[in-house]
């Protein structure tokens, strides 16, 4: 059997449904504030203040991987990439990561164990290949990762995959990285799977989910980075996200009774046939 990606979405959002709403997300059932007063908690003021310390580390790591060419359709610095993200993982104490060799390009699957009884379980999907670029049309070299200076923001970073998503994945582990450093460990455990095909259409992820299938059907919710954070610093968090379906119809004329039956018509009749 073989896994596509409607696959994954439906099995972690079956595992998801069959937790009881108020074991899997309490938070949705507790009156106006409460995120709000855990947002304000000591601990999370000192993530907070881990991170403002940090700023120019963690920075420098996004500035590292952008500049790391990953282009998929180019087969340009892939295998490079999925060592650096290998490498992330590993780095965040993920004792179990490992490189998942596919037909196509490789993806990476990791577990952080956070190491506590009842612990819930999230898979986060990243994805470490990239569009191609024309460097003539940037304003900033893509693989400069240069900080600019933009309004209506104070600061950016120009690349090719700032948003999309190599950005977004190395604040994400940055964050972790964080959480671990003022905490000890995560409050969840962890499934990474990711991959280097995305903008493909990912036509082989499903080799890189097939081993771990079983485990991810545990899983209590997926949650994917992105670029969310809007003008004045706050950051949104969407609850569901869309994807995109291709179908391919085939009309055969010796099965339906019309049309050409033996062999192709002339182009000529296309707007008839249509």
């Amino acid at each position: 059997m073989t896994w596509t990606r409607r696959d994954f979405v439906e099995t972690t959002a079956k595992a998801t449904a069959g937790a009881t709403a108020a074991s899997s997300f309490d938070f949705l059932h507790l009156p106006p504030g409460f995120l709000a007063d855990v947002l304000q908690t000591a601990e999370i003021r000192k993530i907070h203040e881990t991170i403002a310390r940090h700023k120019e580390e963690h920075i420098a790591k996004v500035q590292e991987d952008l500049r790391q060419p990953s282009v998929s359709s180019w087969n340009m610095g892939i295998q490079e990439m999925a060592d650096r993200m290998l490498e992330s993982f590993q780095a965040i104490g993920c004792k179990e990561a490992e490189l998942v060799r596919t037909d196509g390009t490789p993806g990476v699957w990791a577990f952080y164990d956070a190491a506590g009884k009842n612990k819930k379980t999230i898979v986060v999907y990243m994805m470490y290949d990239t569009q191609p670029f024309d460097e003539s049309r940037w304003s900033s070299p893509p693989l400069a990762a240069n900080r600019v200076e933009m309004e209506p923001f104070q600061e950016v970073i120009i690349a090719r995959g700032a948003i999309n998503t190599k950005g977004p994945n190395r604040f994400f582990l940055n964050t972790l990285e964080s959480i671990i450093a003022v905490t000890g460990t995560l409050p969840v455990n962890i499934m990474f799977t990711c991959e280097g095909e995305e903008e493909q259409g990912s036509p082989h992820f499903h080799q890189v989910l097939d081993p771990y299938r079983d485990r991810l059907k545990t899983a209590n919710a997926r949650l994917g980075a992105g670029p969310a954070q809007q003008r004045d610093g706050s950051v949104s968090m969407s609850l569901g996200n869309k994807g995109i379906m291709y179908i391919e119809l085939e009309a055969h004329g010796a099965r339906w009774g019309r049309g050409p039956q033996k062999m192709p018509i002339h182009s000529s009749r296309k707007a008839v046939l249509d």
